[in-house]
Parts: C-alpha cells; structure tokens; sequence
C-alpha cells in the first residue's frame, strides 16, 4: 500500500520402500508443512471486532491519494467473518466523498507465514489490500510487505509488492501482478506469505507466484504488524465511477500467523555492535585509525537496518591514505570464518569515476592486539565492497571465507577507506555486519533412534555453514556398529514410519520424494569409529531421477541408513532438519 502513515497506528532391496511415501496431518487440522500449528489464529467467530487484537481506523487515509475516511463505523463482524465497507458519504460528514474501513493488529511478529482468506470487492475503485508494516520504525526503513493488493476492475488479477529503503527518498520495491485464471471476486482466496531470513515468497491459493532473495532486494527483519483495509480511489486503482457499485465490502474468512518450530535466526554474528549503533554511535566496539577529521565515524539517517551506519571517506591530505574501524576477535587456529557487510555510495556523495575504494579485510594474528603488518601478522583476505564503479544508492553485500592460519590465536575484521593522492571526494556507508564461524547446524527430531547391535541410538550431526551459497556442509552418522557400509537419504518433508514397514530395525523419518547419496564415493564404511562422513554439494542434492540445487529458504531433512547385524539387518538414525539461509 505504500502507506506510511500507518506507523502510528538392504541397501537396494530397502530403496522401494523409500518411495512414495508420505504422511498428511489429521482432517482439520490447521497445519502446513514446514510450520506446524499458527500461533495466531483469528476466525472472528463473535459478534464484533475484538479490540483487544485490532486496531480499528478513524482517520483519513491520503498518502496514495485515496479519497476514503476511515471509519469504525464501516468495520463489522458476522456470520463468522470481518466486513470491510466501502460506501458514498454524499454529506462529506468526514470531510470525504468515500467511507472504509481498516483494522490493524496491535501485535506484531518478526519472520514467520501469514495467510488471509479473502474475498474481493467488484468495482472500479476499489483497492483492497493485506499487508505487513511495521508500527515503531519509520518508513521504508522497517520493510513493507504487501501480501494483495488488486484493483476492483481488474478481478483476475492481484499483486504482491516488497518495500525497503532507508528513507522514503531512497525508497525501493519489487512488485508482481498474478493471475491464476480464477475470479478473486467470486468467492474466497487464500493469499500468503513466508517471511525467512534473507527471502520472502507470496502464494495464492497454495502457489508460489513470487519470491525474492537478499541481496537483490532488502528483507529488514522489523517485526511488522498485519493490516487490512479497503481504499477508495487512489493511485493504485483510480477513482470511482458511475459503474461503481455502493456499497462493497472486502471480506475476510479468516488470519493465521505461523512461526517454524525451530525459528531460522537472523545470521549468526560474532561481531559486537553490527549496526554501529550502540551509545549512540559511540563505536566503543570499533576502534578507529585515521580518522583526522572526522572521516570515520557513525552516521545517522542512512542504514541499512536500524538507525545508523558506519560513514567513511578520506582524509585530504594531498597524499594516497588509509582510513578505518576494526574488531578484534579471539578465535582458535584452524578455524573457517565467512564475514560479510552491505555497503553504499550515495549519488549526493559519490565516488562514482574515482580511484576511491573500500575494502572489507579478514586479517589473522599469532599475538592478541598485534600491529598490522607486525612479525605476528599471519596474512589477510581482502575483498572491495564499493568503488568507483558500484551502483549508487542502493545496498550491495558482499560476503569473505578465509580459514585461520594453524597458529592464529586472534582474527580481525576491518572496513578501510582507500583515497588516491588526488583526493577525491566522496563516501562509503556499511552496515549490517557478520562473522560466522563454521560449526554445528540444523537441529536434529525424530529420535533417538531405535538403538543397533552396539546397543547406542546412532545420530545425525551437520557442520559448516548454513548459507546456501556458501556450499560448505557436511554430514556425519554416528554411534553405528563399525564397520558397516551405509549412506544418507535426504528429503524436503518429515513424516515417521516405524520400521520402515517392516525392512529396517529403525524408524524412516523422511517423507514424499526422497533421494539417496549412493553415487560413486557416496557409499560408506563406518571403519572402526563406527562414523561416516560426506561433504555435500548442494547444488547436487539428489531428487528423483536427478538433483536439485539448495536454495536460500529451502529445509533439507537428512537421514542415515546403514546395515546392522541384528534384527533385518539394517538400521536408521535420527533425522537432521537444515534450514538453508
């Protein structure tokens, strides 16, 4: 809606049984895959809107140039659903040609699946819309995600939209029209959205018409109240007209909210003070070289996220010179580190044409606190994240993998500043800053496993990143009898089949179409630690009679299967769920 304002407001002989099957849930209830029960749910069974959940409008609605008031008096409730009317206020009582109405829930959730079964008001004019907008941050900083939004002339046809920025003049959006073929104003529809770190997707009706990944786009992780309002006239859908008919009503059956049992977090970070945010930007985390005349310091009114973001520019002193922050932290030799940052240039400020640079270093040290360059400096992996060729006035990520020398005892995250002796003018901001060490992922369910001749329940482990783009995972099966030859299965579902009907002493936990690594060097021995490990390629997870390439938002569910020397000889582990940012 664009709306700001609403701020305050046997190994083969076993494959057969692996196929086909699947679990569903029992008849009514409210569960989708992947998200379990809503922790939500508003059916508006009663007799008025409750305002203990609602926030209902009285004001007049204008940022998109509606010609509606918003009224408590057009908000209903009945026959086990909420009315929206629109109607003609000839007396412009409001000071409107147009009343409506808008609700709004006062709580607010941060990530998460949202559906609304709706049905469409028929009309020139009329815009009806279900969106997320956040209440305590301003606009576009916090993200405005528009699940529908559709014009009453257009029943075909609905659009879902995502909205960031840090300020309504840099103010971005991706947006997409859909049509199914149906009448979205004959009857119910169900319109959603899953909200992931790093990717949302929009369905209509169960499909997925639109999904949009960082970093092409900004996904804030604001937590967002939902609203739902039918607007009269405006940009979007026009104005009314003879043909309009008065009144309308947008109906809602029903609103769920859904969080995954195991919440995706926002990426893991080492880092203190991320946003150059804390003590109001005292940067106490973030010690500073070069920093002559104020060149490096943290900026408010241009984030990526929250308020603030670190500024820096050079020196102008006539010479090429550095300039910068840093953060020191202790780490263990051998480690695998990826550090990744959003930066911008701004064309009011720019460094487009010129030699200026800035660089995001990941530097390693034998000695805590050692200088640069110092006999105890172990080397350094550098990357630039803005130049004078990056795009201006939008957010870039760029992300660094380095591994830690066998003897660093301390790592370094550095953002520098790099001016030619010409001097050039311009600046850099970055914000939103990462380090994540590579360790355990994913959480395990389905266990423990029934336990095999070694009298233990063997186990799933994954270790490396969760980053789809990373491609650094590797699973591990443990607690097996030892040398036993076995290999993983992985699928996109859960399901629990006990015994693998009746061809495995353990419990199948996988469901739906699930793929077997048992291509070449794929098949494994547990040796005498009665472990196996693969390093997967996510790229190439087999599915079918190919593979399927890991995507971010994507839930992988792995599993190990191995002979035994009991029972029907063979056996299973847990499962492992990773869900891949």
């Amino acid at each position: 809606m664009r709306h700001p304002s609403l701020r305050s407001l046997a190994v083969l002989s076993s494959v057969s049984a692996f196929a086909l099957m699947s679990m569903a849930p029992a008849t009514g209830q409210v569960i989708v895959p992947g998200w379990g029960y809503p922790i939500f749910q508003e059916n508006f069974d009663g007799v008025g809107i409750d305002q203990g959940i609602w926030e209902v409008a009285n004001w007049a609605g204008s940022n998109n140039n509606e010609a509606q008031y918003y009224h408590p008096g057009q908000v209903s409730v009945s026959g086990g659903g909420l009315h929206l009317r629109a109607d003609r206020d000839p007396s412009w009582s409001t000071g409107r040609e147009f009343k409506s109405g808008l609700v709004r829930t006062w709580q607010e959730w941060s990530y998460g699946r949202v559906e609304v079964r709706a049905k469409l008001p028929y009309g020139q004019g009329f815009w009806p819309a279900i969106w997320l907008l956040p209440r305590g941050a301003s606009w576009p900083a916090g993200g405005e995600i528009d699940i529908m939004e559709a014009r009453g002339d257009l029943p075909w046809r609905m659009s879902s939209a995502l909205h960031w920025g840090w300020d309504p003049a840099s103010h971005q959006y991706v947006s997409q029209a859909y049509e199914s073929g149906a009448n979205f104003q004959a009857g119910y529809h169900n319109y959603a959205v899953e909200w992931d770190v790093g990717t949302v997707g929009f369905y209509v009706d169960g499909v997925e018409h639109m999904r949009v990944y960082e970093p092409a786009v900004g996904i804030p992780g604001t937590a967002k109240s939902i609203v739902l309002n039918l607007a009269v006239g405006g940009d979007y859908s026009g104005y009314p007209d003879g043909s309009t008919p008065f009144p309308a009503n947008f109906d809602i059956d029903y609103v769920r909210v859904w969080q995954r049992s195991t919440p995706t977090p926002p990426p893991s970070s080492l880092i203190r003070d991320p946003g150059f945010e804390e003590a109001g930007g005292a940067m106490a985390d973030w010690p500073r070289y070069g920093n002559v005349n104020g060149n490096v310091h943290s900026d408010w009114g241009t984030p990526l996220d929250g308020e603030r973001s670190l500024k820096m520019f050079g020196q102008f002193n006539g010479q090429e010179n550095y300039s910068g922050a840093f953060q020191n932290l202790a780490i263990s030799g051998g480690e695998r580190f990826t550090t990744g940052a959003h930066a911008l240039t701004r064309s009011e400020d720019s460094i487009a044409g010129t030699a200026n640079e800035a660089i995001m270093k990941l530097e390693f040290y034998s000695v805590p606190g050692a200088a640069y360059g110092s006999p105890f400096f172990l080397g350094e992996s550098t990357v630039i994240i803005a130049d004078g060729n990056s795009p201006e006035d939008t957010w870039s990520y760029t992300e660094l993998t380095a591994t830690a020398p066998g003897n660093s005892v301390e790592a370094r995250v550095t953002f520098q500043f790099k001016q030619p002796a010409t001097n050039p003018g311009g600046a850099v901001f970055v914000d939103s800053v990462t380090l994540e060490s590579a360790g355990a992922i994913g959480g395990n369910y389905c266990g423990p496993a029934v336990p095999n001749s070694t009298g233990a329940s063997a186990s799933m482990g994954a270790m490396g990143f969760d980053r789809a783009s990373l491609n650094d995972v590797a699973l591990t099966a443990s607690n097996l009898p030892m040398g036993q030859f076995g290999f993983f299965l992985v699928s996109a579902e859960q399901a629990f089949f006990p015994g693998l009907n009746g061809n495995s002493n353990g419990n199948l936990c996988l469901g739906g179409s699930i793929g077997r690594f048992i291509a070449s060097g794929q098949v494994l021995s547990s040796g005498t630690g009665g472990t196996f490990t693969l390093p997967l390629d996510l790229n190439a997870i087999p599915q079918g009679p190919g593979t399927s390439q890991t995507t971010p938002g994507q839930t992988w569910n792995f599993q190990a299967w191995f002979r035994d020397t009991v029972g029907v000889g063979s056996n299973l582990t847990d499962g492992i769920e990773v869900l891949f940012r």
